[in-house]
């Protein structure tokens, strides 16, 4: 909105969404009739200009504006809208001297406005160009799906500006310009947003580290639920922020809090699987900007497989240990215990008479000072004479020690 250049004037300018500069000029007088020219964003507002909050734009990808265009002056006015691309060195429109911005439009949109008579127009605009890893070569520029040609190389870190200007018809010189005059006040409107165009994102790989075993896992390589996988990613220009998701195949997709880690220059996220987990493959997705990769199948979560490192026999209250195939007498108490690598809840340990076939479960309870799995069995003056077997079961992993002791009277 624009208002008298005779008094003193102010420049004011909004930074809405880190890139939409708005430029109002304002004098002590009230508010009068004349032309405004808003930008609004993607969604009819003035907010959402960018699909980034950082104002990049990436190449070869169209983002949607609307032009509020609004006519308060008393009489019909034959407008244009030009379009101007201008880099960091370009001035914009000077204010003060009724000059506009230096440099030729791309893009010019023609309307006549009758006495109070707004619209909106949509503008839909993309830069397209080619890319290295390092590079941007800009070939031209579109609005509304018709191509403008623009030859210039990106340097990188540049912010650019489009520089929105409103030119009317003035009958007497047969022309358009960009002030015009009511009464004894001179009047210009213009609007501008600046931005910065980035490399679109390369994703060079994205793998998988199992802890706390350390080690990588190839693509669907196989972890067991307890374990820790790192899934990370290296991502050349990446677009932040960096999205990591995992989901078992065919399943809802889980986002995780992705950290950076410089040392090695990759993002991440880490996951402790539960014992509850879904047994199966698992997909692994990254995102960044417009960039999205997805690896089915990426790695395979699997049971735990507990391995019963031994079984032992303690003979109470003499506190005796007892080595494979010993004696303990009827009347004390055997402490049968194992130790279990990733065991699987419950565990049972249960003996029997190494001649029958009939197990006896004991009450299982966990030793967490010396880490072991463990029963309790005074043996009455009842029990039978003869070796005993003594059986571990955890998860899908048995372990029986056959004649592991002998009880005597």
């Amino acid at each position: 909105m624009a208002f008298s250049l005779k008094n003193a004037i102010l420049l004011i300018a909004i930074l809405l969404v880190l890139s939409l500069t708005i430029n109002y000029y304002v004098n002590n007088s009230k508010l009068e009739p004349s032309i405004e020219l808003g930008i609004l964003g993607s969604e009819g507002k003035a907010e959402k200009y960018f699909p980034y909050t950082n104002s990049t734009i990436p190449i070869n990808t169209e983002l949607s504006w609307t032009l509020y265009l609004s006519n308060t002056l008393p009489s019909k006015q034959n407008i244009q809208i030009r379009v101007k691309y201008a880099d960091p060195t370009t001035p914009p429109p000077n204010t003060t001297l009724g000059e506009p911005c230096p440099i030729e439009p791309f893009y010019t949109y023609s309307v006549s406005l009758k006495e109070n008579e707004h619209i909106n127009i949509p503008f839909k605009f993309s830069i397209i160009g080619q890319q290295s890893d390092t590079n941007i070569k800009i070939n031209q520029l579109t609005v509304n799906n018709q191509s403008y040609p623009m030859q210039f190389n990106y340097v990188n870190n540049t912010r650019y500006h489009l520089v929105f200007e409103v030119w009317t018809y003035d009958n007497d010189l047969n022309n358009y310009i960009f002030t015009w005059r009511e009464g004894q006040q001179t009047f210009c409107v213009w609007n501008q947003l600046w931005f910065q165009i980035k490399i679109i994102p390369k994703i060079n790989s994205i793998n998988i580290w199992s802890y706390p075993d350390n080690i990588p896992l190839p693509k669907g390589g196989s972890v067991t639920v307890r374990h820790t996988v790192r899934i990370y990613a290296d991502i050349l220009n990446p677009f932040i922020p960096v999205n990591i998701s995992y989901r078992f195949s065919g399943g809802p997709w889980i986002t995780d809090v992705v950290k950076y880690e410089p040392t090695f220059n990759y993002y991440y996220i880490d996951w402790t699987i539960p014992d509850n987990a879904t047994l199966g493959f698992y997909d692994v997705k990254v995102d960044s900007g417009v960039m999205s990769s997805t690896n089915s199948k990426k790695f395979k979560v699997e049971p735990l497989k507990p391995v019963v490192n031994y079984i032992d026999v303690w003979s109470l209250p003499d506190n005796i240990y007892i080595d494979p195939g010993g004696t303990i007498s009827r009347g004390h108490t055997a402490h049968i215990y194992a130790g279990i690598s990733d065991p699987v809840t419950p565990v049972n340990i249960s003996y029997k008479l190494h001649s029958t076939s009939t197990w006896t479960a004991g009450t299982v309870a966990y030793n967490s000072e010396w880490d072991y799995f463990y029963i309790e069995w005074t043996i009455p003056d009842s029990a039978a004479l003869g070796s005993y077997d003594v059986k571990v079961e955890t998860g899908k992993t048995t372990m029986i020690a056959n004649g592991r002791f002998k009880v005597q009277s």
